[in-house]
């Protein structure tokens, strides 16, 4: 169960919807195709009010991604995405065992914003170009900013509209005409409205939260914002009442989202509901094989309209929050412990969940409306706990200026005194490690080293000041966070001093190649996905943002040349005697390849130890990421490898 290929026998929950009585979840499960080349995804049913745990009963086979699904509302069966013939397109599957049913036939497909199906059940709405697609031979001019998106591609390649489709099947409907990007729907409850979240294109993009009234289509821009990284996140509060996100400024400030109850109308007040406590609302924990997808933002309201239940990142954790919509500003924790829990679904006075830990992969469980939590799926049988073999051990720690730090050891099961350790960097950078599933350390601690993990300056959790510690001075509190973090873990005689090794993705391998370019105490060090050349990482799909992060909070003007570069691990590769494994995947586009293609050219030209990993049909997370297991696989193997190879662990015999 640890060895680089077993994360191929991982299943994921990636979602979860509840019929309108609470009495069964269908979630989306991805799991890999039996010639471990394909990643898939199928949908299962969970009977939630039984009082026995019950065994799910597949309603699609793991044979195509099915992704998305949604109720009927009479529970009699499910709509949802699927590319089983191959573009894909919108199908529908009961509960009786017959095989799922096409509902579009679209020349180009659908696009991937979930369906929403009326409440009375028959019109399901869905995202689709309406124009033909341009030829992707042909020369393209660029006039935009923000020209491309990652996951995405060319931006104006994703403009399509709303469509409406008869739940039985038929020709779709246009509902819209706006050339932008749909990013979500949402009927109202009496079926008059649909509330619909786009993404608009042009010199400086932004978000635009419309309602359109389906009798005459009419419709109202109710809110407009910048795009600053993420999108908002929008749900209907009973009739006219709506909740959201805002202020837009998660990723590009370092701000906190609040949650906010509106009234459906242009211009309406906002009343902020999120606690005054600490807390970052949809804050994100790093993890391992789709993790992204189970922390997708969402809203879910209950029957009543009383309450909205999120997510919140507090530390290491994400904590399922009900946030009071009247009254004080309030809200309650729906689950306590060692884990994170994130609701996906509300319905009847329950709530799904899905939860997970550094131990255990995430599952399906549901809160009562007694306050009851109760677990509903074991995806992976009985491999996990097992196949996490190591300890958790937190790591009492400062940084140099005296901000508390939260840090985690984990020891491998068995040790006995100082092991070699790797200490991971986590990206984001405005993110954080904690209770969430990597398959990396369940490899590495059956491998025999220890794995510690910091949140480091710049990590979301812990306040506005702590999150923008990091911005106009990267390399400083946050390197000095992570080098103090392992003096801790040698004092406490939990590290070997002479076997060390860093890591990171993103914006903790911008930090691993710091480190190697600035303190020779580490044996190896790899680098992946990283930024390593701000000026080269202008051209990425976010460069705005990522200008932002370069200058101190309330400076306007862009970063200087001399800013970008003492802000640079390749200005300072000629220091690094680290031997260094760069990994990059070639469709990348938040931090582009030629990032990786100059840090390790330098390297060489200064005489470093490097070797480059290339992945070719992957982008920024590919290694994470659904669509490619072969990926996966091997960065594992380069992982253990690479540590293996210079950082001389003492394995234990097996």
């Amino acid at each position: 169960m640890t060895a680089p290929a077993d994360v191929l026998r991982l299943r994921t929950l990636l979602s979860a919807r509840l019929t309108r009585d609470g009495a069964t979840a269908v979630c989306a499960v991805a799991g890999v195709s039996p010639d471990g080349r394909r990643d898939l995804v199928q949908l299962l049913a969970v009977d939630v009010g039984g009082d026995e745990w019950a065994a799910p009963v597949a309603l699609t086979r793991l044979e195509a991604t099915d992704t998305a699904p949604a109720w009927l509302p009479d529970g009699s069966g499910v709509v949802f995405l699927s590319d089983r013939a191959g573009e894909r397109q919108l199908h529908r599957v009961g509960r009786d065992g017959a095989p799922p049913v096409a509902l579009t036939g679209r020349p180009w497909g659908v696009c991937g914003v979930e369906p929403a199906v009326s409440p009375d059940g028959r019109t399901v709405v869905v995202g689709a170009r309406a124009v033909p697609p341009r030829d992707r031979s042909e020369p393209y001019r660029v006039t935009d900013e923000m020209w491309r998106l990652e996951g995405v591609g060319l931006v104006r390649d994703a403009v399509a509209e709303l469509f409406a489709v008869d739940a039985d099947g038929g020709e779709p409907v246009q509902l819209t005409d706006h050339g932008a990007v749909p990013v979500s729907v949402a009927w109202s409850p009496d079926g008059g409205e649909l509330l619909h979240l786009s993404f608009t294109l042009g010199e400086r993009p932004c978000f635009q939260l419309r309602a359109l009234r389906l009798a005459d289509r009419a419709e109202r821009l109710l809110w407009e914002t910048p795009f600053e990284g993420f999108a908002p996140v929008a749900a209907w509060r009973g009739a006219g009442e709506i909740v959201r996100t805002g202020p837009n400024r998660a990723l590009a400030h370092a701000e906190p989202l609040d949650l906010l109850v509106t009234a459906a109308a242009p211009d309406a007040p906002e009343r902020v509901r999120t606690p005054a406590a600490d807390g970052w609302l949809f804050g994100l924990l790093l993890g391992d094989f789709a993790w992204e997808h189970l922390q997708t933002p969402r809203i879910a309201v209950a029957d009543d309209g009383g309450e909205a239940f999120v997510s919140v990142q507090v530390g290491g954790q994400l904590q399922a929050w009900g946030v009071a919509l009247d009254g004080p500003r309030r809200a309650r924790r729906l689950l306590a412990g060692d884990h994170s829990a994130v609701p996906l679904d509300a319905a009847a006075g329950r709530v799904a969940l899905g939860v997970t830990s550094l131990h255990e992969p995430p599952d399906l469980w549901v809160a009562e409306p007694s306050g009851a939590v109760r677990r509903l799926t074991r995806l992976n049988g009985g491999d996990y706990p097992r196949g996490a073999p190591f300890d958790v051990l937190p790591l009492p720690l400062s940084g140099a200026d005296g901000t508390a730090l939260d840090a985690w050891f984990l020891r491998p099961h068995g040790a006995d005194g100082p092991v070699p350790t790797l200490l991971a960097a986590h990206g984001g950078p405005h993110a954080g490690w904690g209770q969430m599933f990597g398959f990396d350390t369940c490899m590495l601690t059956a491998a025999g080293y220890g794995v510690l993990l910091v949140n480091h300056r710049g990590s979301t959790g812990y306040g506005v000041d702590f999150a923008r510690d990091l911005h106009g001075d990267w390399g400083n509190l946050d390197a000095s966070d992570l080098l103090r973090a392992v003096d801790a873990a040698v004092a406490a005689r939990l590290a070997e001093p002479t076997a060390l090794g860093v890591w990171g993705i993103s914006g903790g391998g911008y930090l691993a190649a710091w480190l190697a370019t600035h303190d020779d105490r580490f044996g190896a060090a790899v680098v992946e996905s990283a930024v390593l050349d701000w000026t080269i990482n202008a051209g990425a799909d976010i460069g705005r943002v990522f200008a932002s992060w370069l200058t101190r909070a309330g400076e306007a003007a862009p970063p200087t040349p001399a800013q970008r570069a003492a802000q640079s691990p390749a200005s300072f590769a000629a220091n690094c005697r680290t031997p260094t494994l760069i990994v990059h995947h070639e469709q990348d586009l938040r931090t582009p390849p030629a990032n990786a293609d100059s840090f390790y050219g330098l390297l060489k030209l200064h005489g470093c130890p490097a070797e480059m990993l290339r992945m070719p049909q992957t982008s920024h997370g590919g290694s994470m990421g659904l669509g490619h297991p072969r990926a996966r696989v091997v960065q594992n193997e380069a992982l253990l490898d690479w540590f293996d190879r210079h950082v001389r662990p003492r394995r234990p015999d097996v």
